[in-house]
């Protein structure tokens, strides 16, 4: 039996410190009830994957609104909800109080379920309504609200969600050509997340504060591109929005890649391309590189299966990573970190996209092969 020696290894992360490199990442499994708030549905997946044993759970991407959810059965955070949201933190850490547990949040943008609600940072040709400076700076107040409410759950730390196409990952794009101070050069495109994360390090500091953003994005002026016109992958002004990012505060970058309702297969690799795999591996040996000083998260590999282990030990060895993500495996098989370390056989995700098709189809999400992760 391997004993994958770095994945097992601790691992500090700001004022904390993991017990193992194996992180549970955000799943979105459209299960809370019509007003946003977790069911039992919610409250046994994080169970589960406390009995997991992970380094870190983040807590699928939480709506700051109503109005901002991506599902139709999403969870939105309100002082009407918060109670249930720190029951959930409760549970995880009185099954394992050494694992991290980040919670995720979102604002859809474009992508929310309900059309009357979608919103777009900047113009194209879509009839979507572009937010105005004042919707924008009460989309900003709402963060912050929302900080506050999660600094009262008892979780370790935040995501500031700006990946996958939702609205802070739009704003992040050289497409953002807006004319006021949320738009335009890269200063002002990142002014927006680096303004979240000095509002949560000045008022609530015992907070581990990140976020999960796309480094490339493989859409024509989107992330990882150097203009508007470009779909050329040019990492530099994605490194230069991380440098402002981290200089505010970030004490972790989780770092993906893609927009699934574009460009699928590099968000989340299939089995016969592992090539977009290690695209997912060269932006976080990229980031991790420039920004040693915090810790980087790499995704993707679920998608390498049952060598996912031995190739996320060898990264972390080669310091290519610091911690180690799984999504779709998080579904498969909740139990995989424990399962790992005890020899047991796990249940590897088949890549076959079911968990996925559900989450297309706003139906309620989970492994269609492994239904209990058992």
């Amino acid at each position: 039996m391997y004993d994958y020696k770095f994945l097992f290894s601790q691992y500090p992360l700001a004022n904390a410190v993991a017990p193992n490199r194996f992180v549970a990442q955000a799943i979105e499994c459209n299960t809370a009830d019509e007003y946003g708030r977790p069911t039992k549905e919610n409250f046994e997946r994080y169970k589960q994957l406390a009995h997991g044993r992970w380094g870190i759970i983040c807590v699928e991407a939480i709506a700051i609104s109503n109005e901002a959810k991506a599902r139709t059965h999403g969870l939105v955070l309100s002082s009407h909800s918060v109670h249930l949201f720190k029951q959930i933190i409760q549970a995880i850490k009185a099954i394992d109080n050494q694992t991290i547990v980040i919670v995720q949040l979102t604002h859809a943008g474009r992508q929310c379920f309900d059309r009357n609600h979608r919103v777009k940072v900047y113009s194209d040709s879509t009839a979507i309504p572009i937010l105005s400076t004042a919707q924008t700076k009460k989309i900003q107040q709402q963060f912050e609200e929302a900080v506050a409410l999660i600094a009262e759950t008892g979780a370790d730390g935040i995501d500031i969600k700006a990946c996958h196409g939702y609205l802070l990952d739009e704003m992040l794009r050289p497409a953002n050509n807006r004319d006021d101070q949320f738009g335009g050069d890269y200063k002002n495109r990142s002014y927006l997340i680096a303004s979240l994360f000095r509002y949560a390090r000045q008022y609530h500091p015992h907070l581990i504060v990140g976020s999960r953003i796309s480094m490339y994005e493989g859409i024509r002026g989107g992330c990882g591109t150097n203009s508007a016109n470009e779909i050329i992958e040019d990492l530099t002004g994605m490194l230069s929005i991380l440098s402002i990012m981290v200089d505010a505060g970030a004490q972790y970058i989780n770092v993906s890649a893609g927009v699934p309702t574009v460009t699928p297969a590099l968000t989340r690799p299939i089995a016969s391309n592992a090539f977009d795999l290690y695209h997912h591996i060269r932006y976080t040996y990229t980031t991790k590189k420039q920004f040693g000083n915090i810790a980087v998260i790499g995704s993707a590999y679920t998608s390498a299966q049952d060598k996912s282990l031995l190739l996320a030990d060898e990264n972390c060895e080669k310091q290519y990573a610091d911690f180690i993500g799984f999504g779709r495996q998080s579904l498969a098989d909740p139990l995989l970190p424990v399962k790992a370390k005890q020899g047991i056989p796990i249940n590897w995700c088949t890549l076959c996209s079911g968990c996925s098709t559900l989450l297309k189809k706003q139906q309620p999400v989970h492994c269609i092969k492994y239904k209990q992760g058992s």
